[in-house]
């Protein structure tokens, strides 16, 4: 029974990867549905032990109250008037995957823990090496392409057939991050993080790399305050590193705002017009008496298919969230937020609460936090459900 249920994994794992390839993403599509029917049927069937935790329980709750009850009420209110069906079924939907995705990490408790990490990165790798040898959308000029991607030059971006270079970025990401918490030989991890990291550059994604770095420098921040310090010195120590921290920053800060360049027109132009878009984006809401409830909770395609909101940016989730759900979403999405990081810092585990931090990062640039069909979203949900924390601090640092 384990291979079934590892086999449909692996099927449940190639058609939320695949439904965003070009090649059979019909076939892909009707996997990702059939593969996580078929996973819980499968548990139900074999009467595995399954185990789950207060927090998780309560991550579960507050999950089926934002994106099942709440849309629902919204629907009966006729708040939402318009694609009824459609967030219908998208809320099912979502209550589908969170169930799936708790049975995927059931699984792999009954196992290992570390072979989810593999299994993911595996497919995923497969996928981008399918792409690479198909499409043949790689250079090797990477310094030319670091410059472009630096200096937001980013004319020529590699697809490796799927939707866009961003949709590869994502999948890069969560290759790269599983295959290094994965238990894989050192030689093969380097080779598959060393070929991510081209595919990567070729995208011409910086979003990847800041998740990366950003979420990396607060756990190395955290783990700094953590340390136990006995000494007077030792505390006027950390008191004089976060002043320097918070120094450099306001230093930074004056400087651009001392010069002739505009600090909001600067960081707007780097994040390629994400900010002034979303501040649009929102202005509207609220022009419109939309901000609170939102317009209604459709799936992607849905949304951008309507031409009444053709107009509206949501590049990152906490806009996406707020166009379609108001600020109540907002707040209950981060209520599940709260709630993921009180269980990593319950289980003492560096590895949840690194990719929690990741996701978090990276949904500032893409929507792409708590999605059914997001490749993201299963990794931050399964890790959710799996991770216990069991001498994850010393396996992170060792790493």
């Amino acid at each position: 029974m384990n291979r079934i249920i590892r086999f449909a994994i692996l099927l449940f794992f190639s058609g939320i990867i695949g439904g965003f390839f070009s090649i059979g993403s019909s076939i892909f599509v009707a996997l990702r549905y059939l593969a996580s029917i078929l996973i819980i049927a499968l548990f139900l069937v074999s009467k595995r032990k399954t185990t789950i935790s207060k927090k998780e329980l309560q991550f579960v709750f507050f999950f089926g109250i934002t994106f099942f009850v709440y849309p629902v009420i919204m629907i009966l209110l006729n708040v939402y008037s318009r694609g009824k069906e459609n967030i219908i079924i998208n809320s099912m939907y979502y209550m589908l995957t969170v169930a799936c995705c708790f049975f995927i990490a059931n699984f792999y408790k009954g196992t290992n823990e570390k072979e989810f990490f593999r299994d993911f990165g595996l497919v995923g790798f497969l996928f981008l090496i399918t792409g690479t040898i198909v499409f043949k959308d790689i250079s090797l000029n990477v310094p030319t392409l670091v410059n472009n991607m630096v200096s937001n030059v980013r004319s020529d971006r590699s697809y490796l057939g799927f939707t866009n270079p961003n949709q590869v970025a994502i999948l890069v990401a969560v290759v790269i991050t599983t295959i290094f918490f994965s238990e894989l030989n050192k030689n093969t991890k380097l080779f598959i993080i060393i070929f991510s990291s081209i595919i990567l550059i070729n995208t011409g994604s910086r979003t990847p790399l800041i998740s990366f770095i950003v979420a990396a420098l607060i756990i190395n921040f955290i783990q700094f305050l953590k340390k136990k310090v006995s000494t007077f010195n030792g505390v006027l120590l950390k008191i004089l590193v976060i002043d320097i921290i918070v120094g450099i920053f306001i230093y930074i800060i004056y400087n651009l705002i001392g010069t002739n360049i505009n600090f909001y027109y600067t960081l707007d132009t780097l994040s390629t017009n994400r900010i002034s878009r979303q501040v649009a984006t929102i202005s509207w809401l609220f022009d419109t008496n939309n901000l609170f409830f939102g317009l209604g909770m459709f799936n992607t395609s849905f949304f951008n298919s309507q031409p009444d909101f053709l107009f509206l940016h949501t590049d990152s989730y906490y806009t996406y969230i707020i166009a379609t759900m108001g600020v109540i979403g907002l707040l209950l999405s981060v209520s599940l937020l709260i709630i993921a990081i009180q269980k990593a810092s319950t289980v003492n585990s560096l590895t949840l609460l690194y990719i929690i931090l990741f996701c978090i990062i990276y949904s500032f640039f893409e929507a792409t936090l708590f999605f059914p069909t997001s490749i993201l979203t299963i990794f931050l949900l399964v890790s959710f459900f799996l991770i216990s924390g069991r001498k994850d601090s010393e396996q992170l640092i060792e790493k």
